[in-house]
């Protein structure tokens, strides 16, 4: 992707995290875009959750989160009536979205270091990436195992 591309899916504040959570010579595959300023980017060989604001708990700053597609356990995307979100399991990162029904978990989903909050629409919109993102993780874990 492009940087202006990048800047407009991302807006400026997530931008700016972006750029200093990035390694020179990475290069950005897509984005996958929640409310608030929120973002999955899928870089090269890793992802990146970037959550800007209070609402992440990161008033004046952001929670990026890190993780490499081989350490991936999975991909959840759960939506109700208005509201959804987006779940990278991986090692060290505790699930949010199982157990059982819960009210909060959009809510839950703004703090998570591993989760993305989204609308109902932006999942369905983005389903592309998200299965994108899906087929990395399998890439990332059939070259782990060979």
């Amino acid at each position: 992707m492009e940087w202006k591309e990048i800047e407009k899916a991302l807006g400026r504040k997530a931008t700016k995290h972006l750029v200093e959570n990035a390694a020179p010579d990475e290069g950005v595959r897509f984005v996958i875009v929640g409310v608030k300023g929120q973002a999955i980017v899928a870089m090269e060989d890793r992802l990146l959750v970037i959550k800007p604001g209070w609402r992440a708990n990161a008033t004046l700053g952001a929670n990026v989160t890190s993780i490499r597609y081989a350490d991936v356990t999975g991909v959840e995307v759960r939506t109700g009536p208005m509201a959804g979100a987006i779940e990278i399991a991986a090692a060290g990162h505790q699930g949010g979205f199982s157990g059982g029904y819960s009210t909060n978990w959009a809510v839950n989903a703004y703090q998570q270091s591993n989760a993305l909050r989204a609308s109902r629409g932006l999942v369905k919109r983005q389903q592309a990436f998200i299965e994108e993102l899906r087929r990395l993780v399998a890439e990332a874990k059939a070259k782990g195992s060979s």
